[in-house]
């Protein structure tokens, strides 16, 4: 999915789909043809998914979206789902190797519940980027690589309630 905010969060779904292309709208998992082990014949799980990021962050770093106004803008930032256990640390490796690491950033969502700290109280850290409900950690540790964090919870919550928002308000 990809979309545009503007400063007030006024959104946009500006492209969607699937990768590789299924052809339809609709489809289910045992009705997917195109499968990413298909579109990478010899490879493994990890190598297919390592592709078929690479086929689709060349395509997303190409995209040029035209305003009504006739501005050109391009993707400022690509997050990719680290949150599935076996893709982990496949995620980080792409994004650490790709020719586009610029523009990707690994992202686990974290459910803040009645019992968790709620990311307005966390104490920032020298070299963390903090955001409404989102950060940016400083790097430590192993993973050489920045990543997002955010409260899921509250991100959906918060996209749902603007994409069914009259026009105008």
């Amino acid at each position: 999915l990809v979309t545009a905010w503007s400063p007030g969060f006024t959104g946009y779904v500006v492209d969607y789909g699937t990768y590789p292309d299924q052809h339809s709208r609709y489809f289910r998992l045992t009705q997917a043809k195109k499968t990413l082990g298909r579109a990478s014949p010899g490879s493994g799980l990890e190598g297919s998914w390592f592709q078929g990021l690479g086929k689709l962050a060349d395509k997303l770093a190409a995209m040029k979206v035209t305003r009504e106004d006739g501005a050109e803008l391009r993707l400022s930032r690509v997050l990719i789902d680290a949150n599935y256990g076996l893709s982990t640390e496949t995620i980080y490796s792409f994004c650490r190797q790709s020719p586009h690491k610029s523009l990707l950033l690994p992202s686990h969502g974290r459910g803040v519940t009645a019992s968790s700290l709620p990311f307005s109280e966390y104490k920032k850290k020298g070299g963390d980027l903090v955001g409404l409900n989102w950060r940016v950690p400083a790097i430590r540790g192993k993973r050489t690589i920045r990543h997002a964090i955010y409260d899921v919870n509250f991100w959906k919550s918060f996209i749902f309630s603007r994409l069914g928002t009259t026009l105008g308000d």
